[in-house]
């Protein structure tokens, strides 16, 4: 159970049971006939609302904004009242029971009182009945949640990074793969090799010519060496190289033999 739930359990007994019981020390007349002909058998004028409203709990100061909205508890109020005073700051006071709607009051300005304003309810929760420990539970939970969300969505754009990359890393790869295929077949274009192995084909296609044969063997007898004679001038260039040669070697003799030495 809630305490909404026990509040309401509690009210019932005391307002429809135990208040219409005997009371125990005068057994002639219930605890409501009692306390009626003590109040002289005439209830009591009911206190106007805003005379309790000290009783609710005080929020600090906020601001009117567009449209006479107001944040709170990170909820939208908005009061058809208050927006002549957009800008301005005012006070709030709820009830913690039902804090999907707000009691708005004037800021005190010296001695001047606050000045009730109006009503400010929850936007788009009309239907709703919330307490305050029940908003700030569900805040938590949005904020879980919101906090869970941008760590998926981290992991997300983590995980797509990672492809990214991959995927950049594949195309340098490629891109290399085709920057080779290119250079090699330039390379072929330019090369010799085709030339050369066409120069060898023609080469072995010629192998069919007729090939010179060498000559038979011959005996050494049968060689015939032309047959030379001397000639004089021959003798006589040796024998004046041999002067000369003596001229060389023989100093003069005006010559001192040291300085030879």
């Amino acid at each position: 159970m809630t305490i909404q739930d026990i509040d309401k359990i509690l009210a019932s007994f005391f307002c429809d049971i135990y208040n219409h019981e005997l009371y125990p020390k005068d057994p002639r007349e219930t605890r409501f006939e009692r306390w009626f002909r003590g109040m002289g058998r005439k209830l009591p004028e009911p206190l106007d609302e805003r005379e309790l409203d000290i009783c609710l709990m005080k929020e600090a100061q906020r601001v009117v904004q567009a449209h006479g909205s107001i944040q709170f508890e990170n909820l939208i109020y908005r009061g058809e009242s208050l927006k002549a005073y957009r800008g301005e700051f005012v006070t709030l006071r709820y009830d913690p029971d039902h804090i999907l709607t707000l009691y708005v009051y004037s800021c005190e300005t010296n001695d001047n009182g606050e000045e009730f304003l109006g009503y400010a309810h929850a936007v788009n929760m009309d239907t709703h009945d919330l307490s305050l420990e029940e908003l700030k539970a569900l805040n938590k939970e949005r904020s879980q949640a919101r906090k869970e969300h941008f760590n998926y969505d981290a992991l997300l754009a983590l995980g797509k990074r990672k492809e990214l990359v991959e995927e950049r890393k594949e195309d340098k790869k490629e891109k290399r793969r085709s920057e080779q295929k290119r250079l090699r077949s330039a390379s072929k274009k330019t090369s010799n090799v085709v030339e050369l192995r066409k120069s060898r084909a023609n080469v072995s296609s010629n192998k069919d010519d007729k090939l010179e044969l060498l000559p038979e063997r011959v005996l050494r007898e049968e060689i015939q060496l032309p047959k030379t004679e001397l000639q004089p001038e021959v003798s006589g260039q040796a024998d004046t190289q041999e002067q000369e040669r003596h001229k060389l070697l023989v100093p003069n003799r005006k010559q001192d033999l040291k300085k030879i030495w």
